[in-house]
């Protein structure tokens, strides 16, 4: 592994200032220089939908890493974010965030996801000052930044706004021409603490999966490729839904193994059990 990432040069690929949340990180880790990649990133989708994102987040990641030349640096860093429902509890919203880290010279990809529901991502119609002032407390604003529109599919008005007597004057502004405005969270990381927070959360995950080698011929990215249901009840032994095992896989050599119990438990309780608790 030393071997594997001595003297590399990491290019981030981004138009919204992740490169002081990546790099530092991926220099502390494996002593890597890095500099930004100005690309206009936003030709592939923007949060507010001016420019639609077409593709999936994997598929849009990789066509990051395609606007940059392989010989800029030996080794590309992009990060993709979307929100919504939590994939596994729909009511509450949630940050999906992946990171894609291509090596140039191998051309070897190396993947983490991070979900996440510690996020201020939220948009409503608001037509008076008390529903302005409620909402803008749940935003976490004023260090979260907010979004004005004409209306939920409308024009936006202004981005990035952090001056409570900007969004103030707007809004009044819109309660006198049409009683509402829609104001919503900027979920774009240079102007999202809570975002950045997650990102640099999915990049300890990343570096975790580089350090993590392979058995048996020692490449890095030595990762779960599947997870293993089927955990006993500890009342009547019948397989449940919980977690069971994981199975890793070297993409390299592909040697593949099974680790039993992830959790630290060997049954689940009952409470979990399709058969004990339908």
């Amino acid at each position: 592994m030393s071997e594997f990432f001595s003297n590399r040069t990491l290019g981030i690929v981004t138009k919204h200032q992740k490169e002081a949340l990546i790099g530092p990180l991926f220099q502390e880790a494996f002593g890597w220089e890095y500099a930004l990649l100005e690309v206009d990133t936003d030709q592939l989708g923007t949060f507010t939908g001016e420019i639609e994102r077409e593709a999936d987040p994997l598929t849009t990641a990789r066509k990051k890493v395609a606007l940059v030349s392989d010989d800029a640096h030996d080794m590309v860093i992009v990060s993709e974010g979307s929100f919504g429902p939590h994939p596994a509890v729909g009511f509450i919203a949630a940050d999906d965030e992946l990171l894609l880290l291509y090596d140039c010279k191998s051309k070897e990809e190396f993947i983490v996801r991070h979900i996440t529901a510690e996020t201020n991502f939220n948009g409503q119609e608001v037509s008076n000052a008390e529903e302005l002032h409620n909402f803008l407390e749940r935003a976490k604003f004023p260090e979260h930044a907010v979004i004005i529109r004409e209306s939920r599919a409308g024009k936006v008005v202004e981005k990035g706004i952090h001056s409570l007597e900007k969004v103030k004057s707007l809004s009044n502004l819109f309660f006198e021409k049409k009683s509402s405005v829609y104001i919503e969270t900027d979920m774009r990381a240079m102007h999202n603490p809570m975002r950045q927070k997650a990102i640099i959360e999915t990049c300890k995950k990343l570096i975790e999966k580089l350090r993590s080698a392979c058995p048996e011929c020692h490449h890095p990215g030595y990762d779960v490729s599947e997870v293993i249901s089927g955990l006993p009840c500890m009342n009547c032994f019948y397989p449940t839904r919980s977690t069971l095992s994981y199975l890793y896989h070297c993409k390299k050599c592909d040697y593949t193994e099974e680790k039993k119990y992830p959790h630290g438990k060997s049954h689940e309780d009952p409470m979990y059990c399709d058969h004990c608790n339908p």
